[in-house]
């Protein structure tokens, strides 16, 4: 999901079909109902119109902070809204992706014949 150079590599040599996948993917709006999910959050456009020019930064702060090196002082209460929702979401993400994960693997598995 929200992988911009996935989707453009979808039909290079179609520039209107691309716009329409694009499109339906929410590449250039808000949709009426939300087309994404990660974890709890919905999303009525593509969650890659929210990337930043400051996620390696902010991933950085997050590895910090699993590391338990809070991005500004004090404890965890101490802490802004803003950057636990952040972090809330990359949670979401590493969790959905593990979950994926776990499935292809036992996919793999079960073809190779294993339980």
């Amino acid at each position: 999901m929200f992988q911009c150079g996935m989707c453009l590599r979808q039909y290079p040599k179609e520039p209107k079909r691309l716009m329409e996948y694009r499109s339906g993917l929410g590449c250039f709006g808000v949709k009426r109902k939300p087309i994404h999910s990660l974890g709890d959050y919905l999303y009525s456009t593509c969650p890659g119109n929210f990337v930043l020019p400051q996620l390696p930064r902010i991933l950085t702060i997050y590895k910090n902070y699993e590391r338990g090196i809070m991005p500004f002082g004090g404890p965890l209460m101490n802490q802004t809204v803003k950057i636990i929702e952040i972090f809330d979401v990359i949670e979401s993400y590493k969790a959905d992706k593990a979950k994926r994960d776990n499935m292809a693997n036992r996919h793999r598995s079960n073809q190779r014949g294993g339980k």
